[in-house]
This record gives structure tokens, sequence and C-alpha cells, in this order.
């Protein structure tokens, strides 16, 4: 088992950790990233990045210095990703750089025991974004990150559903003649600019 030696500083901020993180019981595996949990207080060991799901690849939500205090409000059935809010930033972050206070000591997520007070979250990608993501910039291009988040699912993310979140899933097409892109589904509204001849377009 791996063990963190304490500077004086983590040692003063687990002295102000709530009692609860140590006594707070898992909540139940099949809970959802878009609904709550039990939530924790945690540090991170080292700078670490928060994602906007459970994968390096995924938008960039925000940084965490090492050693901040963030609330870990769960984390995937095998830890290696958690939802972690700091401030007004909540995303995923990277298990191996989570710890709590847990016996006295700041321990890593990875050694703990099941009742640490760690809840179990799966990852959803639609509810999770329109919660949390709606005014961010990514948020956009929803659609291409949910075809991602299909394409990459991992059985550690929970149920796979069945059907995306945001309706039918886009794909990539081409023209086969000339054509106008209009503001509306019909040839009456304003014209928004010509479309050629075999011309990538995402429907």
């Amino acid at each position: 088992m791996r063990r963190f030696i304490l500077g004086a500083g983590f040692v003063g901020l687990l002295a102000a950790m709530p009692a609860t993180v140590v006594s707070a019981q898992a909540s139940p595996s099949n809970r959802r990233a878009d609904a709550s949990a039990d939530a924790s207080q945690g540090f991170v060991m080292r700078d670490t990045t928060l994602h906007a799901g459970p994968q390096g690849n995924y938008p960039t939500v925000g940084t965490v210095r090492g050693r901040e205090r963030v609330v870990i409000n769960g984390c995937l059935n095998d830890r290696s990703w958690c939802d972690v809010s700091r401030g007004n930033d909540r995303g995923w972050a990277d298990g191996r750089q989570l710890g709590i206070g847990y016996g006295g000591r700041m321990q890593g997520i990875g050694n703990l025991p099941p009742n640490s007070g760690i809840g179990t979250l799966n990852f959803s990608i639609g509810q999770y974004w329109d919660d949390n993501y709606r005014q961010r910039p990514f948020y956009d291009d929803r659609n291409r990150w949910e075809q991602q988040y299909f394409s990459g699912y991992q059985a550690a993310w929970g149920p796979r559903p069945s059907a995306g979140h945001w309706g039918n899933r886009s794909t990539t097409g081409y023209l086969i003649r000339w054509s106008a892109m209009h503001s509306g589904p019909n040839f009456g509204y304003p014209r928004l600019r010509r479309l050629a001849i075999n011309s990538q377009v995402r429907i």
C-alpha cells in the first residue's frame, strides 16, 4: 500500500476537514453523474486538469493546483476518474491525483476501502453536460462529443444509453449538386450561403 507523508500544510488542511468525510457511506453503484451523490472533501496531490468527461481527450474545464481542496462528488466504480467540484468549475479528474483524509492521514483514493466515504457514479454525457456546461463554448459541439461518447464507451462508465440524449446523432454528408443554405426549412427563408457540389457538410 502506498503511503503519503504529510507536510505541515496538509496537516492543517486535514484538521479543518469535517468529520463526515470518513464516516459517510458510499452511494449506490447505479447512481449517475447527473444526480447528487454523497460528496467528500478531498485534495489534489499535484496540479490536475478537470475535463468534461472521464478521459483526457474531453474538453478542459479548468485546472486545480496541487494541495488545493476540492469536493469529490463521486467516482467511477474503479475509481479511475472522479467527478470533482472546485469553485464554479465541475469536471472529471484523474483518480490517481486525488486523496482524502482517512485514518488520520492523507491517502490516495485508490488505497481506500469501499466504505471510506467516496460515492460511486456512472457517466452519461447528455444530462451531465446539460446541467454543467450550457455556457461553455464546447457545448455547441455536443453532438460530436456525444458521438465520441458512444464510440469510446467504457464499461466503467456504467450502463450504456440506448440512444443519444440530444436526438438523432449527426453524420457527415456531401452535396450531390449545387445548393444554398437557408435560415429555415423553406426557400422563403433568407439565404445564408452557397454550397458547391461535393462540399462536405454535417447533417
